[in-house]
């Protein structure tokens, strides 16, 4: 029995083609699911994914797409792992998807990779005593400078080496000993 090979990123897999008879009868290879060469039926059971994540909002940085008979891909990026799961079992749940290939980012990952960006870059710059919480596009300041300069110097180095915007500055300005 011939087998049609398909291939996604790194990973292969074999799918097996039976001999069928065509519609004189004489017969022909085709895969078993030849039907899904279909382009119509392929975008009917995309229009159903991406119906179904619609309906959440949860949902709308998801990218939908259909590699192989039945086997639908996840992309793009949301709040938590729990969401992410959320996704893929939404989609296995819809008749005619056989697989779901879950390749979702999760958001607060990311917000954490930009927060220690952040934090680094202030230490670098000599400010140990301030905190930074990054929250999507925004990043929230806490602690304590010695001036009024330093805190606006802050707000303007974060915001122009970073892909984030200064939300809530709540650096407190503690002068330094006089003495």
């Amino acid at each position: 029995m011939p087998a049609t090979r398909y291939r996604f990123r790194n990973c292969a897999v074999a799918h097996a083609t039976e001999p069928s008879e065509n519609a004189s009868g004489s017969p022909t290879t085709g895969s078993a699911n030849a039907t899904f060469q279909n382009p119509r039926r392929k975008a009917n059971l995309l229009a159903k994914v991406n119906a179904r994540l619609s309906k959440d909002n949860r949902f709308r940085k998801i990218k939908a797409s259909v590699s192989q008979p039945g086997v639908v891909i996840l992309e793009g990026e949301v709040f938590d792992e729990e969401i992410k799961e959320l996704a893929a079992q939404r989609v296995r749940k819809i008749a005619g998807v056989k697989k779901v290939i879950n390749a979702l980012h999760i958001s607060t990952l990311t917000w954490l990779q930009e927060q220690n960006r952040v934090t680094q870059m202030l230490h670098d710059n000599g400010y140990q005593s301030v905190k930074a919480k990054v929250i999507g596009d925004t990043v929230f300041l806490s602690g304590e400078v010695h001036s009024e300069a330093d805190k606006h110097k802050i707000e303007a180095l974060i915001e122009s080496d970073a892909p984030v915007r200064v939300g809530t500055n709540l650096i407190r300005v503690a002068p330094g000993s006089i003495f």
